[in-house]
Parts: C-alpha cells; sequence; structure tokens
C-alpha cells in the first residue's frame, strides 16, 4: 500500500512548477480568463489603418513617402495630440518626397512624432555582433522621437509579454506603449498585455479617407493616433492568444491601453510556493479520509473555487493568481491518495477492464456518430443493427428498421438479388457503386453504397455504408449549369452554343436542312460604359438579353457570346424570308431604348450571318464567318449583314494587324507626326500635338482609328501609350535644345486615366527623356473621367502635382458635367472641330463656340480651337478672344524633323506679315 505524505504532493508540486513543465496550462487559464472578462473601454487612441480600402486606391505599399506627408498634414490640422507613424519607411522615394515628408515631420514638436525602430537577432548566439538595427534615416530623426517595437515571443510562439526599458542598440528609444501613455520611464520591465481588452475598443480611419480629408474630425482631434498596416493582403499577422493574429498596430494599441489601464502584476513565486504549501496541508486530511469519488468531489470543487476567484482578481485588482501549480497540488494530492489506497492487482484489473471499456465505447461511438449510414445485414437480407444516420436518411424508427429486408430501401441488382424464397428472400453481395435508394416516404435519392462481408461469432453478416449523395448531386448540376450558363444574363455561354452547333449539323447532315448562325454586337454599348460606369452596363445588358431571348422565340436560341456579343442560333431557315424575319425582330428589340437607373439609352445592334452549309461545316467555321460579317454590318452601319467570302479579307487583315501591332511597338516601327498649335494673339508657336502614324509594309498606311481600336480592345494599350509619350518627350527636348520653348500634346486613353500606375508611368518617361513635366500637355477626354469619376479625379490630382499640364479635349462632344469640370486641374480646353469649321454657316456654332471660350475663361482655363482650315476662322476666334489655334489652315501634321523647319518658315512669315 502507498502512503501519502503532504510533503510527497508539495515536493512533486514545486518540481513541476519550477521546472516549467506547467507554464502551457498556465499560459491556457490566463487566456480562458481573458476570453471571460473580455470587454471595450473607452480609449484615447484612433487606429489610422492601411487596409484593403486603402490599397484598392493608393496601390501596394510601400507608398512613396509624400503620401505620409499629407497624411501629417491632415493629422496635424485635425488636432491629433501625438502620432506613432508605424508604417515602412524604407520603400524607394525621391528628395522631393523627402524634404516634403520632413517638413510635414518638423510641423509637430518633436515628442508628438512617433516613429517606429526596431532590432533583429541574425542568430542565436553573440546576438550583440549579428544585430540588424532597423531605424529611419537620420533626417527624419532630428524632427522625431523613435519608438522601439521590439516583441518576445513565449515559447508557444505567442505575444503575451512586451519588453518596457530600453536596450541593445537602442538605448533611446522607449517601447511605443510607454511614449504613447506619455510618460518618461516604465513602471515594470515587462508589460503583460491584456488581451481582456477587446480590439475593437479603437476607433478606425481608413487611411485613404483621412489622407482625402474624409473623416470625423473629433476622432483625430486632442487624442493618440497609431497609422499602421492592417490589410490582410499585406500585413505580416503577429501570432498572438485569443485572436490567433493580430496586426502589429493593433498590437501596439493593447500595449498602450494595457499600461494605460494599470500593468497587469504576476503572483511573485514566493507568494506562489507559500500558497502551494498551505494547499497541501489543507486537502491532506479531508483525501485521505474520503473515498475516491467523494475525494474527486472535493478536488472539483477547490480547483473551481480556485479558478473563480482568478477571474475578479485578473480584471478588477489586474493581478494574475498563477492557478496552475495549485491545481497541481490538487491534482498531485488526489492521485497519491488514491494510489494509497489500491493495491498492485486491483490497479491492474482495473487499468485491463478500462481498456476494454474504451475499445468498445470507442467503436460503439464511432458507429453511433458516423455521418455516414451504417447498416448491418444478415445473409437473408434483414436488417440486424442501424446507426441514427441510415434511420434519418431512410426516415426509419429504430423499432420498425429492426428485421426489415435491406432490399426494400436498396434496390439494386448487383448489391442485393431478391430470391422469392421463403428461407432465403434475398441474397447480398459485396459491392462498390452508385445507385438509388428508396425513402420512407416513397421518393427515391442518389447514394453511394459499399458492402462487405465479415463472420462474427460464426454468423456470416455484411456491413452496408451507405452515403447520400443528394447535395453532391445537385452542386455537380450546378456546376455544370455555370459552365454552360452566362451568370450575369443566365442565357447559354460559348460552350453551350458550340455543343448545339455540333448537335444540330449533325442532324441536318442526316435530314439535309439548312441553319443559320447570327453574330449579334452591340454599338454603343463601350460608349456607355465608359461613360456610366459597368453597373449601368450590366443593366443593359440584361435588358437586352430578355428581349432577345422574348424576340427570337422558343424554336431559336440565343446565347451570350462574351462581352457585348450575342450569338444565335437559327435550326431552320430554309427560305431567306424565314432567316430575314429573324433579324427585324432582333434589331427592333435592341434598337428601343432602355431605361436604365432613370437613363434612356438607345442600344441598336450589328448582325452578321453565316449559313449551313454554304458558308461552313463546322462550328469553328461557321462563327468565324458570322463575326466577319458582323464586322462588316458595323463598319458599313447597315444592321446587319451576310457573310460574303470576298470580303473576308477584312478580318483577316485586322487579325494581322493586332499581332503586326505588338511587333512594330517592340521594334519601333510606329512614327510621330506634329500639328502645331499656335498662339492666336502673338502668332507663337505654343504646342504641337503628337499623331500617330503606322507605315504597315503590306497594307500601307493604317488609319490611326483602326491603331487605336486595336489596342483599346487588347492590352496593347498600356506599352503604345509608353512608347508614344517616349518618343514625344525626346522629340520635344530636343527642340528645347534648339531654343524652341514649346509643349508636346499626347492623347490619354480612357483606360489608362484609372490605372493607378499612371503616375508612376509619366515619372519614369520624363526621367528617361530628359524633359521637363510641364513640357508635357495630357489631353483627356470628358467621358474618360466620367465613367468612374471618384478615381480619376484622384489619378489627375496626383499627374496635377507632378507639374504635367492637362487638357480637356473634344469639349461638348461627350456627357458633359460642370460639376466635374470645376474641379478639375485642367490647363486648357480644347474645342471639338466639328463647332469650329461650320462657325462661318451656322450661327448656333459660333454661340457655342463663344460660350465655350467664356466658361473656360471663367475657370482660368486656356481655350483651343481645332479645324482651323480658313482664315476666317482664324480672324472669327481672334474676334470671339480664344487662346490657341490648331488646324489646317495653320499646318497639316509633319514629322519632328520638318517640324523644325516649318517654325523656322513661319517665323519668318510672321514677322514678314508685321513688317
Amino acid at each position: 500500500m502507498l502512503r501519502w505524505p503532504a510533503a510527497n504532493a508539495l515536493v512533486l508540486s514545486v518540481i513541476l512548477f519550477l521546472g516549467g513543465l506547467l507554464d502551457s496550462v498556465e499560459r491556457a487559464l490566463v487566456d480562458t480568463r481573458a476570453q471571460m472578462t473580455m470587454h471595450t473601454v473607452d480609449s484615447e487612441l484612433t487606429l489610422v489603418e492601411i487596409d484593403s480600402r486603402s490599397l484598392d486606391k493608393l496601390n501596394t505599399p510601400p507608398w512613396p513617402r509624400s503620401y505620409h506627408a499629407m497624411l501629417l498634414q491632415e493629422l496635424r490640422s485635425a488636432g491629433a495630440r501625438r502620432v506613432f507613424l508605424d508604417v515602412d519607411l524604407n520603400g524607394p522615394s525621391t528628395p522631393a518626397e523627402d524634404r516634403q515628408f520632413i517638413r510635414a515631420l518638423a510641423s509637430f514638436q518633436r515628442e508628438r512624432i512617433l516613429l517606429p525602430v526596431s532590432q533583429q537577432f541574425l542568430t542565436a548566439t553573440t546576438p550583440q555582433e549579428q544585430v540588424l538595427l532597423r531605424q529611419p534615416a537620420p533626417a527624419f530623426t532630428e524632427h522625431a522621437s523613435l519608438a522601439s517595437i521590439i516583441l518576445r515571443p513565449e515559447r508557444d510562439g505567442l505575444i503575451r509579454r512586451i519588453p518596457l526599458g530600453s536596450e541593445g542598440e537602442l538605448q533611446e528609444a522607449l517601447p511605443a506603449s510607454v511614449l504613447l501613455n506619455e510618460v518618461k520611464a516604465a513602471p515594470t520591465d515587462e508589460l503583460h498585455i491584456d488581451y481582456a481588452i477587446s480590439p475593437a475598443s479603437f476607433p478606425r480611419l481608413s487611411y485613404s479617407d483621412v489622407l482625402a480629408g474624409n473623416f470625423p474630425r473629433e476622432l483625430i482631434e486632442n487624442r493618440l493616433v497609431v497609422v499602421g498596416t492592417t490589410a490582410l493582403q499585406i500585413s505580416d499577422g503577429i501570432a498572438v492568444p485569443l485572436h490567433r493574429s493580430l496586426p502589429g498596430p493593433v498590437l501596439q494599441a493593447l500595449a498602450y491601453q494595457s499600461l494605460h489601464e494599470g500593468p497587469l502584476t504576476p503572483t511573485p513565486t514566493s507568494v506562489t510556493l507559500m500558497l502551494m504549501a498551505l494547499l497541501a496541508l489543507a486537502v491532506r486530511r479531508p483525501l485521505s479520509r474520503l473515498g475516491w469519488r467523494a475525494a474527486l468531489a472535493v478536488n472539483g470543487t477547490v480547483g473551481a473555487a480556485l479558478f473563480l476567484i482568478s477571474i475578479p482578481l485578473y480584471s478588477e485588482f489586474r493581478l494574475i493568481l498563477d492557478t496552475t501549480p495549485l491545481l497541481a497540488v490538487l491534482v498531485v494530492s488526489y492521485s497519491l491518495a488514491v494510489l494509497s489506497q489500491l493495491d498492485q492487482q486491483s490497479i491492474r484489473l482495473m487499468v485491463q477492464r478500462r481498456a476494454s471499456q474504451r475499445t468498445d465505447a470507442l467503436m460503439t461511438n464511432i458507429v453511433h456518430n458516423s455521418i455516414d449510414g451504417i447498416v448491418t445485414v444478415d445473409a437473408q437480407g434483414f436488417i440486424r443493427n442501424i446507426n441514427p444516420a441510415a434511420l434519418s436518411m431512410f426516415g426509419l424508427r429504430s423499432d420498425h428498421a429492426l428485421g426489415m429486408q435491406f432490399s426494400t430501401l436498396i434496390n439494386d441488382e448487383q448489391c442485393i438479388t431478391k430470391t422469392h424464397k421463403g428461407r432465403n428472400p434475398a441474397i447480398i453481395k459485396a459491392c462498390i457503386r452508385e445507385t438509388t435508394a428508396r425513402h420512407a416516404s416513397g421518393r427515391t435519392f442518389p447514394i453511394d453504397i459499399a458492402i462487405s462481408r465479415l463472420s462474427f461469432k460464426g454468423e456470416e453478416l455484411y456491413t452496408a455504408f451507405v452515403r447520400d449523395i443528394s447535395q453532391r448531386k445537385t452542386q455537380q448540376a450546378a456546376l455544370k449549369h455555370q459552365a454552360t450558363h452566362d451568370t450575369l444574363t443566365g442565357l447559354g455561354n460559348r460552350a453551350l452554343l458550340h455543343d448545339r452547333l455540333e448537335h444540330l449539323i449533325s442532324e441536318s447532315d442526316a435530314a439535309y436542312r439548312s441553319a443559320a448562325v447570327m453574330m449579334l454586337d452591340l454599338d454603343r454599348f463601350k460608349e456607355i460604359n465608359d461613360t456610366l460606369g459597368h453597373h449601368v452596363g450590366d443593366i443593359v445588358l440584361k435588358e437586352v438579353a430578355e428581349r432577345l431571348a422574348a424576340a427570337v422565340g422558343p424554336e431559336n436560341a440565343v446565347a451570350r457570346f462574351g462581352g457585348d456579343e450575342f450569338a444565335i442560333l437559327v435550326p431552320e431557315c430554309s427560305h431567306r424570308e424565314m432567316l430575314l424575319e429573324v433579324v427585324n425582330n432582333v434589331l427592333d428589340a435592341v434598337q428601343k431604348p432602355v431605361d436604365a437607373n432613370g437613363v434612356r439609352l438607345t442600344v441598336g445592334g450589328s448582325i452578321g450571318i453565316a449559313r449551313y452549309p454554304d458558308d461552313g461545316r463546322t462550328p469553328a467555321t461557321l462563327l468565324q464567318c458570322a463575326d466577319v460579317a458582323m464586322y462588316l454590318a458595323k463598319r458599313a452601319q447597315s444592321g446587319f449583314a451576310m457573310y460574303d467570302p470576298a470580303l473576308d479579307k477584312n478580318s483577316m487583315q485586322r487579325l494581322t494587324l493586332t499581332t503586326d501591332l505588338r511587333t512594330a511597338i517592340e521594334s519601333d516601327q510606329l512614327t510621330l507626326f506634329y500639328q502645331p498649335q499656335v498662339d492666336l494673339r502673338t502668332s507663337d508657336v505654343v504646342c504641337m500635338e503628337a499623331l500617330l502614324r503606322w507605315q504597315h509594309p503590306s497594307f500601307g498606311v493604317v488609319d490611326p482609328v483602326d491603331v487605336m481600336d486595336i489596342a483599346e480592345s487588347t492590352d496593347l494599350i498600356k506599352p503604345l501609350t509608353i512608347w508614344t509619350l517616349n518618343t514625344a518627350l525626346k522629340e520635344v527636348a530636343t527642340l528645347h535644345e534648339h531654343g524652341r520653348s514649346i509643349r508636346v500634346a499626347v492623347n490619354l486613353s480612357a483606360r489608362l486615366l484609372h490605372d493607378p500606375a499612371l503616375p508612376e508611368i509619366l515619372r519614369n518617361c520624363i526621367n528617361a527623356s530628359g524633359a521637363q513635366p510641364d513640357w508635357l500637355m495630357l489631353e483627356i477626354t470628358e467621358s474618360a473621367i466620367i465613367s468612374d469619376a471618384e478615381h480619376a479625379l484622384f489619378i489627375v490630382e496626383q499627374i496635377a502635382a507632378m507639374g504635367i499640364n492637362l487638357a480637356i479635349d473634344d469639349f461638348g462632344t461627350g456627357y458633359s458635367s460642370l460639376a466635374y469640370l470645376k474641379h478639375l486641374p485642367a490647363y486648357e480646353l480644347k474645342i471639338d472641330k466639328s463647332f469650329v469649321i461650320d462657325m462661318h454657316a451656322n450661327d448656333s456654332d459660333t454661340t457655342i463656340v463663344r460660350s465655350t471660350i467664356e466658361l473656360a475663361h471663367n475657370l482660368s482655363m486656356r481655350v483651343v480651337a481645332e479645324g482651323v482650315e480658313t482664315e476666317q476662322a482664324w480672324r472669327t476666334l481672334q474676334r470671339l478672344g480664344c487662346d490657341v489655334a490648331q488646324g489646317y489652315w495653320i499646318a497639316r501634321p509633319m514629322s519632328a524633323a520638318d517640324f523644325d523647319k516649318w517654325i523656322e518658315h513661319w517665323l519668318d512669315s510672321e514677322q514678314q506679315a508685321y513688317a
């Protein structure tokens, strides 16, 4: 028999405690207390987050330091008391951006700005020689205080404590939590982070909203502000208890609040040892006299009481009571007490019986809780046992299911064969297959079944594992529908149309029937998307899809082929009249106005028609021919066109041009021509507009409109624009070397205007050419801005801040919006030539030009008139007060070399005119 002295239990418990073997349990208990007492507090700290919304608007960091400078100015103007800028300041930058950032830092008092500094130990040995110090540049630290962000994970890899003193190479850098609390010295050597404080305690603002000045001022005024990254896309989460991981700025906020609420104080080791001794003595007598069940109840009650006492000590008195050593005393004391009451044989029998019970319970538990149905059947097919999952699956009760013939539920000849004999009504077979089962209500449903044979105590049994696969079948059907149908309109997609075409062709071959394929392209859909946005475009597409389905009738099929293209399959069109009737119905359907968010839009469409078998005998050929015919109808604006082999070369030419354009950009086969812009008052040449020219080796001069159409519809618009900018800037820089002080104007695509990388592209092109930013004039259209005004204005303001001039091109031809126009940092406004050419014959055009000039001047913008083709137009524009003229009367577009010569000729002629 074992005897139980209190000293034995105490010694064993102390060894476990001092050896650190109880640390993981104690950490779990502390985390549990924090979880149970989690609450929000009224904090003076506000988080400015670099969140997903900021990344969408400002691109992925590291950002230019100019962003942080502008943010600091907003925070200073809002009255922030202290700012901790916990961001990466080691990204690429320019001297101008650094100066801007330094000015922003200097606008605060030095102690009101905190910048992060940390040290990283590269090896586990001799850390003094293997330390990587990460701190801001000296130019920044002259105007800010350094805040240490050193973190020390526990053995389980989680952060629970942070050091509060200066150390290592960071002797002058106090922790951020100390500096944010505005104290000069920490009350303790380390801080236990109170995870009972909810991260929701801290008001949060998006970095992009603060940068734009769009935030409540009361969340910044006289408050502490932590700026840092919380976006999941780039944040390296720090492993912490309860929350799994937190971004660094949120963890620093919790550390600040923990110190602000009063540091958590752990129980001293001496006090813990004393409590362990007192507890061991207190439970000695009850455990030695009580039976094991009563002793277990006593131990459980004492342990629960200790844990419950630790909760208010933690939440109210900020004391971390080390309960694990005390619980260890209880467990060890109880174990020794029980062992002292048992002899070795009793222990052996108890262990064996417990192992057997555990095995039986485990198997029973597995069968009972399995999500698959498990049915045991005898050799005659009668159910002997059935688990709850199978009862639920078949809609049965246990008393009804036992003794039932399994064949009434599963009727599959490969698994169960009915014999219609009294003694052996069914033969069970081993099988694995997918089949159907019958529910008690009479309905059938799909299942996977696996039947295996086993022998148990001399009896032959079969175990059937059954799984209901109804949900899987439903999901497969849904996936099949998604794979063959368009998600926006619900129409069939390209894959479904191709399958139906193949089926139709096989049937038509057998019946000698004719069929047709139509390709429909909406005429003005791109303009709607660019001007009103994709959400309006989606409304139009859904409305058109419904109309097409109604117009073609159930005997024909309509599918969305992609973008704004639809395909219509006409399986029977032996007469041309039948085909034209479908065409007219389709054109009538798409030409009716569409009401989209209160705006009535007229779309229209162009149809290309290919017939089987005349134009092709395969789905790919028919679709290609219909696409060629559709392109011809769009070019001719004829509504529809039948496929004509003689005109197919146009499609091949466009395909060839698309391929060759990429090569032309990469091998510098394109050229730029320039058309001058002249000051109407002084006759000085002030600018030249860059115009693209492409001399194709096979097709000759390619229309610039076709070039831009190809580039806009592919991924070539960005490299084409970069080539144009590089070439134009280099040639204007050469003209400046010759003493020509003029600008170069380059048209900017609407797609690039919404590209967050555009400012960086422009900066690289300017730096590579040696030109100055104000030598460049970017021409943008009204529709390009209105399609996504908020995003476009944000990028336009960045471009203007670089010193690049902006011009609004083709004014008056699109959906003009004065609400956006007045906010644009535009230098000039260009009047479209359609108003200038007919001024002498149309008083309305003259009135429009005069009003536009007055509007632009009132908005402090210069006015450029395009299409000046006569001296009369020149004189009229002078009289109306226009600033600059451009047109064939002045000069046609010319190469850069010819432009330099032309300027000499123009200046000489102007001097003679004035002489």
